[in-house]
Parts: C-alpha cells; structure tokens; sequence
C-alpha cells in the first residue's frame, strides 16, 4: 500500500507496549539495517521489498526515521523511494494527546 499510494510520510500513534501489553511490533529498522521482504511479488532469487533505516533523530516524545525502500516496479527493475516515518511514543495509554 505505501509503495502503490506513494505515500511520503507515516504516523505511528500506538506505543508498541501499552497497559504492560504488545500492541504493536517494531517494523521498521534502525539507521543501518535493513529488514528484507524476499519474493512479495516475483518468485526470483532477489527480494521484491527491501526497508532500510538511513536516519534518525530523537525528540522529547516522539522520533523521526528516514526509511528508504529499495523495490521491484511492474517491469522488474529495482526502484528506490525515501519516507518519513514518525513515531510518537510518548502518546498516553488509551487517552487522547492534551491540546
């Protein structure tokens, strides 16, 4: 989805512990790694989706990643597209954040 809408930016609001519970896993990597999505859309050797972690800064409250996404088109040859990924853990449990 994020590579068929070109999505640019994603907001993650939900704390991956929350209530001393998983409610969500750690998808995307640190600057450094990479996470590998091998065979999504082909069968070939090489993987179809590769997220690398190229930055990151740490806020009070919330942290900026820059991902990079390195990806098979429709024809087969290897693409590449940067996002933001913005992760805000510091978002109350159950609550809305206070204006």
């Amino acid at each position: 989805m994020v590579l068929r809408t070109k999505v640019k930016v994603l907001l993650m609001l939900t704390p991956l512990m929350e209530n001393e519970k998983s409610r969500s896993e750690k998808y995307w990597p640190a600057p450094g790694q990479s996470f590998t999505f091998p065979n999504l859309v082909t069968t070939k050797s090489h993987p179809d989706l590769v997220i690398t972690g190229m930055e990151a800064k740490f806020h009070q409250g919330f942290m900026i990643t820059k991902l990079r996404l390195t990806f098979l088109d429709k024809n087969e040859k290897m693409r590449f597209r940067d996002l933001i990924h913005l992760y805000y853990d510091s978002w109350p449990d159950n609550k809305a954040i206070a204006i």
